[in-house]
């Protein structure tokens, strides 16, 4: 197996984990990221379950510092998003920034993307303005943010941002999806405030330009409108494999078996969305596919 008879696409904690356990085979594998190294623990606060940080840290630290690992590891870190990835010919083929590259083996760690707000109805175009990423609010001051959703993300993106913001989470069910030191945190928080059993069911903008969002609760419509400056949507995540060939999705099982191929980290590990775990499939990952019989 030569330097560059594996593909990684995908440089999050599975995916750089993966690359630096190869590293150990002498294998420097070419990593597909089209956007930084270090994946969605930027979206993170305070990350408490990662060995090695007995006070926890937070998220965007431990990114770059998962990210920085890769520098010595001869890596090619290639900055392109993939756009298709198929395989015909026994080989792997990669499409990403206008070229293509063939592999004999592939390890898949795309990660996920947001799902989108479906059940909103948006005036004005608002919908082009929902947030459903934390990065574009951080390091704001002095304003008002509703976030939709109460898991373990919207409690979380809540802490960091009632720093200095003051913060309503929409919670639909009546009680929240988070973990309990998430919920404990932002009970103690003064600029948190949490309206369970309550769903958005529409969002415009107010006369002062503001989103005005119609809430729904009690089996009723409530009579005012929330106005806030900004919104964020944290209903969930789903697996980002839009670029992966039905070719290579219908035979994944034989591909695996045949030590050709792994999806690893967050695309296949559902509510297990954590970065210790991501980072341990990458590792194994690698085992696996250079120690195959």
């Amino acid at each position: 197996m030569n330097e560059n008879d594996i593909a990684i696409i995908g440089a999050g904690p599975a995916g750089i984990a993966a690359a630096l356990q190869l590293a150990r085979f002498e294998i420097h594998p070419f990593i597909y990221e089209a956007d930084r190294a270090g994946g969605l623990l930027y979206e993170a606060g305070l990350v408490e379950n990662y060995p090695g940080f007995p006070k926890g840290v937070q998220g965007p630290e431990l990114a770059e510092r998962i990210a920085a690992s890769l520098d010595d590891s001869r890596s090619t870190l290639y900055p392109h998003e993939v756009t298709a990835v198929d395989y015909r010919e026994d080989a792997f083929h990669v499409m990403a920034g206008g070229s293509e590259a063939e592999f004999s083996r592939l390890i898949m760690a795309t990660g996920t993307k947001p799902r989108m707000l479906d059940d909103v109805d948006f005036e004005d175009g608002t919908n082009e303005e929902i947030l459903y990423s934390i990065q574009g609010l951080r390091g704001s001051e002095g304003q008002s943010i509703a976030i939709i959703g109460a898991g373990d993300a919207a409690f979380d993106w809540a802490l960091t941002l009632a720093r200095k913001n003051d913060v309503t989470i929409l919670q639909r069910s009546g009680s929240p999806r988070c973990n309990a030191s998430l919920l404990r945190r932002a009970r103690e928080s003064e600029r948190i405030t949490v309206l369970e059993g309550t769903s958005v069911s529409a969002i415009s903008r107010s006369d002062t330009g503001r989103f005005a969002l119609a809430l729904y609760g009690g089996g009723c419509l409530l009579r005012d409108r929330m106005t806030v400056d900004n919104v964020l949507a944290a209903v969930g995540r789903e697996p980002r494999l839009e670029c992966v060939s039905r070719t290579i999705l219908g035979h994944a099982e034989e591909m695996a078996a045949a030590g050709r191929l792994r999806f690893v980290g967050d695309v296949v590990n559902g509510l297990r969305r954590q970065a210790a775990i991501a980072a341990g499939d990458g590792v194994r990952a690698a085992i696996d596919l250079c120690t195959v019989d």
